[in-house]
């Protein structure tokens, strides 16, 4: 493992002087991934994880290279060596104007290395590995579907006597609902129970 880009105190901080209006603090739920995607992920992450990509690159000379989607230095670094990259999703694709905010917001960053801008910002220069399952996807047609490929998560198989637990095999024949909140907010309880009151009306479990 290689250490690349800027950790998360430091991030903020460069967030904070380069919008000291901190419009940020301001957004709707539904404007949070349209601005934080190109101008946190995009304008300050992908630069500073790019001069520690690039060297790297052209030291180790992968045969490709593999980044999450929230990642936009590894498309750059890739096509500055000549390498293939491979986008795989954390969760919806970025499609329509989400997609066009990102690859604008990154443009500057493939011109100043002699590089034509990738219109995707290079999430689907060739190939994009999707483990969010189809329905739960955006209503949005993807446009660039020729380089998608879904994944089918498959559990491991289990150890020597390892069983479900009892609750498992003998609850309610109904829709099972599984949530997490992830690494960042799992700790806040009044999140947990904003989600449960929004499902008590349906019948799951």
């Amino acid at each position: 493992t290689f250490p690349a880009g800027i950790g998360l105190s430091e991030t903020f901080q460069r967030l904070v002087r380069r919008y000291p209006d901190q419009v940020y603090n301001r957004l709707a739920p539904d404007e949070i991934m349209q601005w934080y995607l190109p101008y946190l992920f995009g304008e300050i992450v992908a630069p500073a994880m790019l001069d520690d990509l690039v060297p790297l690159a052209q030291t180790w000379k992968p045969d490709v290279i593999v980044h999450d989607t929230f990642d936009f230095a590894a498309p750059v670094a890739a096509a500055m060596n000549g390498m293939p990259s491979v986008s795989h999703t954390l969760g919806i694709r970025f499609e329509g104007e989400l997609l066009d905010l990102i690859a604008a917001a990154v443009a500057p960053l493939w011109r100043q290395h002699g590089l034509a801008p990738d219109p995707t910002a290079g999430l689907y220069r060739h190939l994009c590995l999707d483990i969010m399952p189809a329905a739960l996807q955006a209503e949005e047609p993807a446009r660039y579907p020729d380089v998608i490929r879904g994944l089918r998560p498959v559990g491991p198989p289990p150890i020597g006597e390892e069983r479900l637990p009892t609750w498992m095999t003998s609850r309610r024949q109904v829709p099972l609902v599984y949530m997490t909140l992830g690494t960042e907010t799992n700790t806040d309880v009044t999140m947990f129970r904003s989600v449960l009151d929004g499902l008590e009306d349906l019948d799951v479990d």
